[in-house]
């Protein structure tokens, strides 16, 4: 009875294994959907267990402006992706509440808008601001400009096809799978305090898969790497979507 017990679950682990490659093989055949090059400031180092030998890199982005209630989705591009407002007039925002809802999201990487979003909160920086600065991933209070990532929230669709058509430069543009939270604002008069309008925003909470595991030899390269908290990025890495969208590291250069 124990052989037996044994020999299904090898059976089982092989049957597994062999959908996963087999599903690997499917992902990577053909040309990659999209290729993407992007440094240490968007791929950083995930802290694991001690006795945990693999390198795994999450993904991680800039996601608002300095203000933390500027948006990086507005209500058109919230619309688009697939949120409706049917709030009716003179309901209080604590009355209603959006569900979480996927769709696909456009990152510029390196862009004129993260320029101008990283010159403003250097600034702000200087001037010794309170204004917030909000990113995914750990707070980068007290760290240079140079240690945000460069990827900045640009927009976002039901439809994948849409942001590529809009969006077509694989070495600029990151399109990936994501949630996205939408908000409510009140907007009240003035001189009455009634509520004549309501304002929506929205973000993004997570993009899928946003890890992403690092196979030998390249693993090598940064294994010895100890966590990055300011400074030059050290290193570059090539990323590759294939048919299935799901990502893989194909090169990794030492800067």
């Amino acid at each position: 009875m124990k052989r037996t017990g044994l020999i299904l679950g090898i059976v089982i682990i092989l049957v597994c294994n062999g959908i996963a490659l087999i599903g690997v093989a499917h992902n990577r055949a053909g040309d990659p959907a999209q290729t993407i090059e992007l440094t240490e400031r968007e791929l950083p180092l995930v802290n694991s267990d001690p006795e945990n030998t693999g390198v795994d890199l999450r993904i991680n982005w800039t996601q608002a402006p300095l203000s933390p209630r500027a948006s990086s989705l507005d209500q058109t591009q919230l619309e688009t992706a697939g949120f409706s407002f049917p709030v009716p007039p003179g309901a209080r925002t604590q009355d209603f509440a959006f569900l979480p809802r996927e769709a696909w999201v456009a990152f510029e990487h390196e862009g004129q808008r993260w320029e101008e979003w990283r010159r403003q909160a250097e600034q702000a920086k200087q001037e010794d601001s309170t204004a917030a600065v909000q990113t995914a991933g750990p707070s980068p209070s007290g760290r240079g400009s140079n240690s945000w990532p460069g990827l900045f929230l640009v927009d976002t669709s039901k439809d994948i096809s849409d942001l590529r058509s809009r969006y077509p430069d694989q070495g600029k543009y990151l399109i990936v799978r994501a949630v996205l939270m939408a908000r409510t604002v009140a907007v009240k008069d003035s001189k009455t305090g009634e509520i004549t309008s309501y304002k929506y925003s929205g973000r993004v909470v997570q993009i899928m898969p946003d890890v992403i595991h690092v196979p030998l030899p390249y693993s090598r390269l940064i294994s010895s790497l100890k966590p990055r908290t300011e400074g030059e990025p050290r290193y570059t890495v090539t990323l590759k979507y294939g048919t299935s969208l799901e990502p893989w590291v194909s090169a990794v250069t030492l800067r």
